[in-house]
């Protein structure tokens, strides 16, 4: 009975933590930090001050129901209370109760105090909102709570299994003679020192590497291979077919007895590569047949990337050039974007697998017998190349076309425009030389023979236009 109960209690605060969103976090933070400011900016009464103080409770109590929660999903205590943002949620419950612990001073219960701690406190909801807001305008998503470092690793003797292992032993078989693959995945900038300084390269290429944006490149150091590749993921936009790639930072070191990848992102690459290991030429040395299947991998990454890219050009093409919406040209120059940067990633990629048959990448017992292997991968990747070189024309000349549609019927609107102003003229033109004077004037004239003339004047216009066929 206890474990169907533990299950049920995991499924209620995953409920929870689904409703308890960011989003909606934000939104509450926003709401308190309103309230907390309203009487340092406002002269409110006693009245008005009670009720902003029982509006403020419930989100008290929600920020509380959101940290025990996040605390009870955790895997890894520890992770968590290093994590910044808990303890902005825990002086955020914490603030509003000072003021109802019986120990409280009264100096601490006196106006200016309860003011400072409220602007305090404000600040803090502040900035909790304000990374929710700043996520959003990236259009990134909420981080992943809690999931921790984690390191695999796959030993030549044993292709079939792959071991999950603590910094210490990651340390010890580290120094092995035993030839084998780790990955280390989920690293967080607080572990690149102990990392730098066991892999002996330095912190700031994990940094630059890993968190920054860079493309794939190879460098040298000390000895060293560093690796460094794309790991692209795509993310679809809401309310619209069109999709944007992320690409995970994934470097890769190599020595002369292993090969360490790395990420900040927990990409389960063990689960993918090993099988792929395992398909490699059975007379290839194991680090090359490692590097062999690292490669294959990302390049089926990419290879399905474009796959998404091209479905999405088949949704913008049956679009009518007719009907173009905002959203068209949006999706469109998004589309445009990402193959831009999708040719640069391949092209790239390309270099690195023409690079490693001619020597520049130093792997254990690589020789020319292994070449075709890389070589067929490099020509794979220029296949893939030229179809996104071919996608990225054709989407350039679909926002062309339906730009051209849309320019074309603006000119038709400006020309109706312009034939109305044109038949406008002619009963301008005549009021503004009689003005009133109709009556009185030195020749034979009536109100109704000038409306006559000018009404014919427009007729024949218009038949005039209509003949030419710039009413089409």
């Amino acid at each position: 009975m206890t474990e169907p109960r533990a299950a049920s209690r995991i499924m209620i605060w995953t409920r929870v933590a689904g409703l308890l969103n960011e989003t909606a976090m934000g939104f509450f933070a926003l709401t308190a930090a309103l309230t907390a400011l309203a009487p340092l900016v406002l002269g409110l009464g006693t009245e008005q001050q009670r009720v902003l103080d029982l509006l403020d409770w419930p989100i008290v109590a929600i920020f509380a129901l959101e940290l025990i929660c996040k605390y009870c999903l955790s895997t890894d205590r520890t992770a968590f209370f290093r994590d910044p943002w808990r303890w902005l949620d825990i002086l955020i419950v914490l603030a509003p109760l000072v003021s109802l612990l019986p120990a409280v001073s009264d100096q601490l219960r006196s106006a200016p105090a309860l003011r400072l701690i409220r602007l305090a406190r404000a600040m803090l909801l502040g900035a909790r909102s304000g990374e929710v807001l700043k996520r959003s305008s990236r259009g990134e998503p909420s981080p992943p709570e809690d999931e921790g470092f984690q390191i695999t690793g796959i030993v030549a003797d044993h292709l079939d299994q792959v071991a999950a292992m603590g910094w210490s032993e990651f340390v010890e078989r580290l120094s092995d003679p035993a030839e084998e693959w780790f990955h280390l995945g989920g690293l967080d900038r607080s572990e690149f020192p102990e990392v730098a300084a066991q892999l002996r390269v330095p912190e700031l290429m994990l940094a630059s590497k890993l968190l920054d944006a860079s493309y794939p490149r190879i460098d040298l150091f000390e000895g060293q291979t560093i690796l460094f590749l794309g790991y692209p993921a795509m993310r679809s936009h809401t309310g619209s077919p069109s999709h944007d790639t992320k690409r995970a930072g994934l470097l890769v070191v190599g020595s002369s007895q292993n090969l360490v990848s790395m990420s900040s992102e927990r990409l389960d690459l063990g689960l993918h590569v090993a099988p792929l290991i395992r398909e490699a030429p059975v007379q290839a040395p194991f680090l090359v047949r490692v590097m062999h299947a690292l490669m294959k991998h990302v390049v089926s990454r990419y290879d399905r990337t474009l796959e998404v890219l091209d479905e999405d050009f088949h949704s913008f093409e049956v679009q009518s050039p007719e009907h173009t919406k905002p959203e068209f040209f949006q999706g469109a120059f998004r589309l445009r974007r990402e193959l831009t940067a999708l040719k640069g990633d391949l092209d790239n990629v390309r270099k690195i697998l023409q690079a490693i048959p001619a020597g520049k990448i130093a792997l254990s017992g690589f020789s020319n017998a292994h070449q075709t292997m890389f070589t067929l991968l490099a020509d794979e990747v220029g296949e893939f190349h030229q179809r996104a070189e071919a996608l990225a024309t054709d989407t350039g000349s679909l926002i062309e076309l339906h730009m051209n549609v849309a320019s074309f019927e603006m000119n038709k609107v400006m020309r109706l425009l312009a034939l109305v102003t044109m038949l406008a003229l002619f009963p301008s033109v005549v009021g503004g030389l009689l003005g009133m004077n109709v009556e009185g004037n030195p020749w034979p004239t009536s109100l109704s023979t000038i409306a006559y003339l000018v009404g014919s004047g427009m007729f024949l216009s218009v038949y005039v236009f209509w003949a030419k066929g710039w009413f089409k």
